[in-house]
């Protein structure tokens, strides 16, 4: 290991001794995570909307036709 990766600070991940970029990327991790456990209902909804209309149905289905020839 070179001695410049060896002059690292040491890391306090305790919450007074974290830097500002630390807190932020802290942050965004548990926004980001939350944001994609509470927008799969969200999607859910969307695609079970999809799936159910009609005249999106048919779409769906002339598009397929049209890739498959």
């Amino acid at each position: 290991m070179s001695d410049a990766v060896k002059n690292y600070p040491v890391i306090n991940w305790t919450l007074t001794g974290m830097r500002p970029l630390q807190v932020g990327i802290v942050l965004s991790l548990v926004a980001t995570s939350l944001a994609g456990i509470l927008s799969n209902p969200l999607f859910t909804l969307a695609t079970d909307s999809v799936t159910t209309t009609p005249i999106l149905q048919s779409a769906a289905l002339v598009t397929h036709i049209s890739r498959a020839n």
